[in-house]
C-alpha cells in the first residue's frame, strides 16, 4: 500500500526532526545523523506513533503499517533484539504486502530453527518487536463486530508467523500470545458520545479511578496470562469507563433537566392549591398538554443522549 507507506515515512521522519531538531529532507540524510549507540531511544520514538483506521474491516490497513513500521526500521537500521543489539544480519523489506525477511551477506530467506542460538535470536525479536507495535501503535474501529473479530484474529496470525519455541519447555512449547484485542474497539467513529474540545479535567478530579490507574489495568490485561485474571482486568477496566461515562453524562445539560417538574401538572388533580372553580377551567387544566409535550420531549432528548443518537460530530482522525 503506496499511500500507507508514505505517510508512515513522512510520520517517522517528523518525530525525528522535531524531537532532536534536525531539518532531514528524507531517509537518507536522516540515516546519516543517526547515532546507532541510541538505538533503544530511535525505537521507542518510532513506537510514539498512533496509526488509526476508524473503518477497520478486516484489518488490512492496519496489517500493512505494522509491516511498513518494521521494514522503515529495518533500513533506518534501528530494528534490534530483546536485548537492545540490533540486527545487522537481517533485512526487512515488504514484497507483495508481506514481509520478507532476508540474511544481509548471502541474500537468502532467513527460516526458524528451534534452539540455534543465531536463529531463536532473530525469531524472538520479530516476535516482540510485532507485539510492542500492535499494543502500542496500532488502533481500529469498526461498527460491525464481526470485521472487528477478523481483525483481531489478522493480527494475532502476524504474530503467530513469528511466534517461537521456549527455551523453559526445551524447545517444546510456543511463547504464549499476548492479549492484543483491546486496541480494536466495534463502535461508530463518526459520531462524538462528547463534544471533541470539553474540558474533562474536572471529571478526572472526581473519579475513585485516576487515568493511571485505567493505563495501569490496560497494560496488566495485555500482559494477562490465565482466564480469570483476564476476565477479571476486563471487568476492572469497564468499571473504570462506565464511572468515567456517567460523570460526564451527569454534568451535560440534558441529565439536568429536572424532569418531575415537568410532570408535576400530570398530577395536579390532586393538588389542594388550586381554588375549586365550577365556572372555568382550572389553569392547570389549561396548561397540562404543553406541560406533557414538554416532559415527553425532554424525556425523549435524554434518551437520544444516553444512546448516543443527539450529536453527530465528525471526528478528526
Amino acid at each position: 500500500m503506496y499511500m500507507c507507506r508514505e505517510t508512515l515515512r513522512r510520520s517517522v521522519l517528523q518525530k525525528f526532526n522535531d524531537r532532536y531538531g534536525w531539518d532531514c529532507p528524507g531517509f537518507d540524510s536522516l540515516h546519516n545523523r543517526l547515532d546507532y549507540g541510541k538505538t533503544a531511544e530511535y525505537n521507542e520514538l518510532v513506537n510514539s506513533l498512533r496509526v488509526c483506521d476508524p473503518a477497520v474491516g478486516s484489518g488490512h490497513f492496519l496489517v500493512s503499517a505494522l509491516n511498513e513500521l518494521i521494514a522503515l526500521k529495518s533500513e533506518l537500521g534501528i530494528l534490534c533484539d530483546r536485548q537492545g543489539r540490533r540486527l545487522r544480519e537481517l533485512r526487512a523489506v515488504v514484497g507483495n504486502d508481506e514481509l520478507i525477511f532476508t540474511d544481509t551477506e548471502t541474500d537468502q530467506p532467513i527460516g526458524y530453527r528451534p534452539g540455534g542460538r543465531e536463529s531463536q535470536r532473530l525469531q524472538e525479536a520479530l516476535f516482540h518487536e510485532k507485539q510492542s507495535l500492535i499494543e502500542n501503535c496500532l488502533f481500529g474501529v469498526d461498527i460491525n463486530p464481526k470485521s472487528v473479530m477478523i481483525c483481531r484474529l489478522r493480527l494475532w496470525i502476524e504474530l503467530l508467523k513469528h511466534a517461537y519455541y521456549t527455551a523453559e519447555s526445551s524447545y517444546k512449547a510456543l511463547e504464549t500470545l499476548p492479549n492484543i484485542d483491546i486496541n480494536i474497539k466495534s463502535g461508530n467513529s463518526l459520531i462524538s458520545r462528547f463534544a471533541l474540545d470539553e474540558d474533562l479535567s474536572d471529571v478526572f478530579r472526581r473519579q475513585k479511578f485516576s487515568r493511571q490507574d485505567y493505563l495501569i489495568a490496560v497494560q496488566a490485561y495485555k500482559s494477562a496470562r490465565d482466564k480469570d485474571g483476564k476476565e477479571e482486568l476486563r471487568a476492572f477496566i469497564r468499571k473504570i469507563k462506565d464511572e468515567f461515562r456517567q460523570s460526564v453524562f451527569n454534568r451535560n445539560p440534558p441529565c439536568q433537566t429536572t424532569l418531575p417538574e415537568t410532570r408535576a401538572p400530570r398530577f395536579a388533580d390532586n393538588n389542594p392549591v388550586w381554588p375549586e372553580v365550577k365556572t372555568a377551567t382550572p389553569p392547570w387544566k389549561k396548561n397540562a398538554p404543553n406541560s406533557r409535550r414538554r416532559s415527553t420531549e425532554l424525556e425523549r432528548r435524554l434518551d437520544d443522549y444516553k444512546a448516543n443518537r443527539c450529536t453527530a460530530t465528525r471526528m478528526a482522525l
